[in-house]
């Protein structure tokens, strides 16, 4: 068989917006078009391809098939994708094993259209997966000697290694680089119980949108334990420069499929950013059927100019609303602020509600309008009786009417500057006085 296209919308014919026109020389000898009874030889040339908006150029082809078993070698001369690869492996109705060695010299993500920022990359690629179902992932994958560019500088990057194991009631996945090493072990296939943990977690919060918990396949007797390790490493300095130092970031967690069982803890020990410093942040995320509970304390967190002590952050997350508690202790662990709300996204239209009960600001207690909220509404954002009140001293916000377009009345009463400043703890405050006005 020999073919000769010329600008053959085979996007059309495939139902695919992605791709588009195709010119190609291709030529195909052999039988069977079934992959495990064909015995073919083919070879092509691909003049142009439209993908992705993209119109990729002098691509060259050369493989074989024999009875599943199958070797191919692409050439790509494209200026924004020069690759040379080699794949050999075997197709079978109910596996894909594949081994893929080669070397690329350059793919220009932006000019592919895959990224707005300028960004390439290159480096050798060596994988072999005996299967590579993503339920049954058997294999490992190389990247060596790798590099990306930013347009104006290349970073080297150290070898990427990545391990699938998927034996008996065994799975391993594990990834070492030279910013994140993460291991999962357990038993589970990903497609299904990566499903079920989205699924989790928007059962409490509909973060995103997803199949229905109950209608999803899931097998039985699925779990992971998770452990991962962020690293300091000057690669990420090299995207984020203020970023100057931290200490490596621990994770801990697992999950349960059969108990929708959630557990994580984060241990970051110490950031730098620019002048700023945050030390000792503990996170831990678990849930029951009730709610799933936010837990994230901070040590210190300091500039130059000031200081913070104790700062927790305590959330419960169920029907689609947040109920969080935020306090600032001060150096000798007394409460000094304390705000505690509710976050209602039940509704297309989102409210915030500060609790009446406990408000604090600089050790004194405040009143707070019991039928106060914030909302944000299709047309905008407005408030709904947000007073304040400690002694004379107010805090007022209202608008006018219940709509996002509704002017947005202010209104400040001998409020006090220094009582959000002693927020600081610093030699000196960095502003103090009385504030009034509407």
């Amino acid at each position: 068989i020999v073919a000769n296209l010329s600008k053959f919308d085979v996007g059309q014919l495939i139902k695919n917006d992605q791709l588009s026109k195709i010119s190609a020389d291709i030529k195909i000898k052999g039988t069977s078009l079934d992959p495990e009874k064909a015995n073919a030889v083919v070879s092509g040339k691909i003049h142009d391809a439209d993908f992705n908006s993209y119109v990729y150029k002098d691509i060259n082809l050369n493989g074989s098939i024999d009875k599943g078993k199958f070797d191919i070698d692409l050439l790509s001369n494209d200026p924004n994708a020069v690759v040379n690869l080699k794949a050999t492996g075997l197709y079978t109705s109910d596996n894909l094993a594949v081994a893929l060695k080669g070397r690329i010299e350059k793919v220009n993500l932006k000019e592919l259209k895959f990224s707005e920022s300028t960004m390439s990359f290159a480096g050798d690629v060596d994988a072999d997966f005996t299967n590579l179902d993503l339920d049954e992932l058997n294999g490992q994958l190389f990247l060596e000697n790798f590099a990306i560019s930013d347009g104006t500088e290349i970073y080297p990057i150290q070898d990427l290694k990545l391990f699938a194991i998927s034996e008996n009631d065994t799975n391993i996945l594990q990834l070492n680089s030279q910013i994140l090493d993460l291991q999962l072990i357990g038993n589970y296939k990903l497609t299904q119980i990566s499903e079920s943990l989205l699924q989790t977690i928007n059962s409490y919060y509909k973060f995103t949108e997803s199949k229905d918990l109950n209608k999803i396949k899931l097998d039985s007797g699925q779990f992971f334990n998770l452990v991962g390790v962020v690293k300091n490493d000057d690669l990420i300095r090299k995207f984020v420069p203020d970023l100057t130092y931290f200490e490596n970031i621990n994770l801990v967690g697992n999950y349960d499929a059969d108990l929708r069982k959630i557990t994580l803890n984060a241990n970051v020990p110490l950031v730098e950013y620019g002048e700023n410093k945050v030390e000792n942040v503990l996170i831990n995320i678990e849930n029951n059927e009730q709610d799933l509970s936010v837990i994230a304390n901070v040590g210190g967190f300091n500039t130059s100019s000031f200081a913070l002590n104790e700062v927790n952050l305590g959330a419960k997350v169920a029907d689609n609303q947040i109920d969080f508690d935020l306090s600032v202790l001060d150096f000798d662990r007394e409460l000094q602020y304390y705000i505690g709300g509710l976050l209602d996204a039940q509704s297309e239209e989102k409210r915030l509600v500060l609790k009446p009960d406990g408000f604090k600001l600089n050790y004194e207690d405040w009143t707070v309008a019991p039928d106060n909220y914030l909302a944000l509404a299709t047309n905008g954002l407005y408030a709904h009786n947000v007073l304040l009140d400690h002694n004379g001293s107010q805090i007022f916000l209202d608008s006018e009417e219940d709509s996002g377009d509704s002017p947005l009345n202010v209104a400040i009463k001998d409020f006090q500057i220094e009582t959000l400043t002693r927020i600081i703890q610093s030699d000196s405050l960095l502003a103090s006085g009385v504030i009034n006005g509407t």
